[in-house]
């Protein structure tokens, strides 16, 4: 099973994504702001992130500079969520969509960008 990373503040839409999301077979994991999602990052090795860009304690553009330092951190597809209509400039990022969204829409996004893995 695929794991997601959710980081977003609003815990309400954070519910909301988690659920679509769970309910589609993946794995998903949360952090409310961007150093819980840093540190989520060291700790469970995500197969993608889906990223809010206006966050409390570590805002989205630093949590993909500092994550792309980390071992598992420097291929793992980005989906970034934002209110803004700037997509920040980084290999990871896969997909914006911009709030409000539409959570079906989100969810084939989020499973198109997770890496395919084939057995050996």
């Amino acid at each position: 099973m695929a794991r997601v990373l959710l980081i977003e503040d609003d815990a309400t839409i954070r519910h909301l994504i988690r659920d679509v999301l769970t309910e589609d077979g993946l794995d998903v994991i949360e952090a409310p702001d961007g150093m819980s999602g840093y540190e989520l990052v060291r700790q469970t090795a995500p197969d993608a992130v889906v990223l809010d860009l206006f966050l409390p304690r570590m805002d989205g553009e630093e949590f993909l500079n500092l994550s792309r330092m980390l071992p598992n951190g420097a291929a793992l597809p980005v989906v970034v969520l934002s209110a803004s209509d700037r997509v920040p400039v980084d290999k990871r990022v896969r997909a914006f969509l911009k709030k409000p969204f539409d959570l079906h829409v989100l969810s084939q996004t989020v499973q198109s960008v997770i890496p395919v893995v084939h057995p050996s």
